[in-house]
This record gives structure tokens, sequence and C-alpha cells, in this order.
């Protein structure tokens, strides 16, 4: 069975153009917020460290997430997590085409019962191991790493200064001594 996508079977099917469906996935993915924005709302990282790992970002071929695990603000796992995150964030094709005003909301649900009538939905197992980008900006699986945690932007704001040190007494520096 090949593999087929909701947005290509509305074409096929006549319900919108190519330029209408290029159109309502540009718009999903605007809609998408950015892995920066996540970390700051999630209160992982401060606004002023996002415009540093961005500063550092700058002129790279790298990604937010490896940069921030570079500097030390963001562990793996915790870019994995604004990654996922990140995906159920951008509304369906057929909310975007139905608040454009392009398809009427019973056409997209008379058409997502017809789809998946016709492509039924297969269970795949999911990848072993904890999931990252890779340089093309697909997601790929990777073995697991030891248990890591950065604090989090509150945790390094809220440090304890170290407290000041007694001076010895001078029986004890005579002890030392």
């Amino acid at each position: 069975m090949s593999y087929h996508r909701f947005g290509q079977f509305l074409v096929n099917k006549g319900v919108i153009t190519d330029h209408q469906l290029l159109k309502a996935l540009g718009e999903q993915r605007a809609r998408k917020p950015l892995i920066g924005q996540l970390a700051i709302s999630e209160r992982l990282v401060t606004v002023g460290e996002a415009m540093e790992i961005l500063h550092e970002q700058a002129g790279t071929h790298l990604y937010f997430g490896e940069v921030a695990v570079r500097l030390g603000y963001l562990t793996q796992k915790q870019v994995d997590a604004l990654l996922d995150l990140q995906e159920s964030y951008p509304p369906r094709l057929g909310e975007v085409l139905v608040d454009s005003g392009l398809v009427e909301r019973d056409c997209v649900e008379r058409m997502l019962n017809e789809y998946h009538l016709a492509y039924p939905v297969r269970v795949r197992a999911k990848p072993r191991g904890k999931r990252s980008c890779n340089t093309t900006g697909t997601r790929t699986a990777r073995k697991p790493a030891a248990a890591e945690k950065a604090p989090t932007a509150k945790q390094r704001g809220k440090r304890k200064p170290a407290a000041p040190r007694k001076r010895a007494s001078a029986s004890a520096q005579q002890r030392l001594g």
C-alpha cells in the first residue's frame, strides 16, 4: 500500500486545487510555534537566554535546540519534548481549509471518512530510544543518553549566593597549621 496524504487526496478528488493546497499548507506551517518560543513559554529558558542562543545560532546551519544543548541551557531530552510539543500545535489541514473558507466543515468530514476508508491507518511501532533532529530536519531515532537534566531558567535565576566564610579562631588556626 502506498502512503497518501489527506491534502493530495483532496486535490485528486477535485475538492481543492494544487495552489490552494500549497497555500493552506503554508498557513498551517505558519501557525506552528518556534522551538525558542515554546522553550520560553515552558519556562525552560528566559528571553535573554533565548536571545543568546539565537545569537550563537546566527550564521550556522544548526537548529535552536542543538545550540541550546551545546550552551547548556537545555538537555537533549528537553529539546525532544519541545519538538513533540511543537508537533501537537499546528491545526489540522481540514481546520485551515475551513477557516480560510475554501471548504465547508461537513465536506471536510465527509472527505476524511472517505479518505480513511480508502487508506486505513496502520499503527506503526514507535522507534526505540529518543528522537532527535538530524541536519536535514527529519526526525531520526537515536540511542538513549544517560539521564540528563539541565536546570530550568527559574532554577538558574534562583541560585543562592555562597555564604561568606568565617575566619577560623586562633586556636583552630594553631591546630590546622
